[in-house]
């Protein structure tokens, strides 16, 4: 319907009523290139400039089996496209490529074979921001790169919802700037990712809701200025990531890089084969928050890791896997914590964790009865939770840290029946450590516990048992409990009849036996031999 040429300076074309045959415009002048439409242009707008700015104003385009708008910037401007109404196309929605400087596309809803593809090679920005519903009816929702290794400026895509059979949006920034990623509808991939992103910059950044992909939901690789391994990826999810062959979220940085994810309300990560996050030999710290959860494995590889559930769930978690292995010694320290969280876990599948941890908020017990790891702190109000019903034998291979308002839940069912926690390695109670002795015992069964010693931890050395103090849950008021150390190497239990017995009040309100002292310093880590 339109088509124009120009030699000269600028080209202008203002359009206000719609045209069967589309535009094409080329500028091989020295100036501007601008289109302007006020309706709905039924066919391919294609523009083509060598000059300074390219800038292209549609109000909606339907272009049938042709592509929506095309636009190439080979000059030396800017390059801008916006798209007021949908753009509609049976080829590719929007098409930008520029050598220029910034590039901006400005879209409501797109869809094509693919939905928004573009190209940046200039030296500033590229941002993408689209407010309805992008499809890739057979490849790519939004397919985006930066080419220019000397340009120091970012690549940013801001999306609503994104939908495509291949990949919803692949992006990948190989300049020293950053990459940004922000969806706030669904990010759908059907055959391979919800979401990838490749950053050989500097920092990669991604926001979303839900993701769901046929390989990985997200897929994250930010190797750092030009693969230095310094960059940091940051993933914030408030909606379900779900893979499907691959990862649910699969974040690397390579060795020397961190990652930073961040599952929110609304948040669940999973996969229909099983690994639900993993990481690779960069640092990485990972948060579950009140109303999120992960379902699957956690794997998070080589490098000094950090994953918290303040609040979120772990009940689907198949493995906890830190990497590497439980030794601190080569300098990588994986640790595991616990906040603001009650529930059961197997010891058995929190494997190459140097730490874990039960903090503030947490009431946590091992469905198996057994860890291992370098170190358990029970610390900051947090409760370990052997109460089970049937008298747990805990052995811990690892060291023991109880202070602080930590508390160790112990559960005396009979004479006979009663929890029992050893430790394999050192054992340290700072002040504020607290035991719980929760009784669940009958009148027939109590009249044995006269005289009755029972010995509930062993270890090779206790220090800091004067830090403690005891409660005594549901004790019959005829008795009186102590507890004391045994030869420096366990702590028992021992009732008697012979002192005046307390008030009920005071046993079952308060239930308070304190030791006071003052806290003793760590001592070494014992020999595998001395350990008992």
């Amino acid at each position: 319907a339109i088509y124009a040429y120009n030699q000269g300076r600028d080209l202008t074309i203002a359009a206000t009523a719609g045209y069967a045959h589309g535009i094409t415009a080329l500028n091989t002048g020295s100036g501007a290139l601008r289109i302007t439409t006020a309706t709905t242009s039924n066919g391919r707008m294609f523009a083509v400039n060598t000059g300074t700015d390219l800038t292209i104003a549609a109000a909606a385009v339907s272009s049938g089996f042709q592509g929506g708008i095309y636009a190439y910037n080979h000059g030396t401007g800017a390059s801008s496209i916006t798209a007021t109404g949908p753009v509609t196309a049976g080829s590719r929605g929007i098409v930008a490529k520029t050598r220029g400087t910034d590039l901006t596309i400005t879209a409501a809803a797109v869809s094509g074979s693919n939905g928004i593809y573009a190209g940046h090679e200039g030296t500033g920005t590229a941002r993408i921001t689209t407010t309805g519903l992008v499809t890739g009816n057979s490849g790519y929702g939004i397919r985006a790169y930066n080419l220019n290794h000397f340009s120091t400026a970012d690549l940013t895509i801001s999306t609503a919802a994104v939908s495509a059979r291949d990949t919803g949006i692949y992006a990948a920034n190989y300049g020293p700037g950053a990459l940004n990623i922000s969806a706030t509808g669904p990010v759908t991939g059907t055959l391979h990712d919800g979401i990838r992103a490749r950053q050989l910059g500097m920092d990669l950044t991604i926001s979303t809701a839900a993701v769901s992909g046929g390989h990985h939901g997200i897929y994250a690789r930010a190797a750092g200025s030009f693969g230095s391994g310094t960059s940091t990826l940051t993933v914030t999810a408030a909606g379900a990531v779900t893979g499907g062959t691959g990862d649910g979220i699969r974040a690397l940085t390579g060795l020397g890089g961190q990652s930073v994810i961040a599952l929110n309300d609304g948040a669940l990560v999973s996969s229909t084969s099983g690994n639900a996050l993993s990481n690779d030999a960069g640092n990485s710290i990972t948060t579950v928050n009140a109303g999120a959860g992960i379902a699957g494995s956690i794997s998070l590889g080589d490098g000094s890791d950090a994953l918290t559930f303040d609040g979120g769930s772990f009940a689907g978690v198949s493995l906890f896997d830190g990497g590497d292995d439980t030794g601190s010694a080569d300098g990588f320290v994986d640790s595991l914590s616990f906040l603001n969280a009650a529930g059961l876990v197997a010891g058995a599948n929190i494997v190459n964790f140097e730490e874990v941890a039960i903090g503030s908020g947490a009431d946590i017990g091992f469905s198996d009865n057994t860890l291992t790891t370098e170190s358990l702190t029970i610390s900051d109000g947090g409760r370990l939770n052997l109460v089970d019903g049937v008298g747990a034998n805990f052995l811990l291979q690892g060291d023991l840290n109880l202070a602080n308002g930590g508390t160790l839940a112990t559960e005396i069912l009979s004479a006979s029946q009663f929890d029992i926690f050893n430790v394999a390695g050192a054992v340290n109670f700072g002040l504020g450590g607290l035991f719980d002795f929760v009784f669940d015992v009958d009148d027939q069964e109590f009249d044995l516990f006269s005289g009755l010693s029972l010995t509930f931890l062993t270890a090779d050395s206790i220090l800091g048992f004067e830090n403690l103090a005891f409660n005594f849950l549901g004790l019959d008021p005829r008795y009186a409990a102590r507890v004391r150390l045994e030869d420096g190497s366990s702590l028992s239990l021992n009732f008697s009849t012979s002192v005046p017995a307390p008030s009920p009040l005071a046993l079952l309100a308060s239930g308070l036996l304190g030791l006071a002292g003052l806290g003793r310093a760590r001592r070494h880590h014992p020999s595998p031999d001395n350990r008992s």
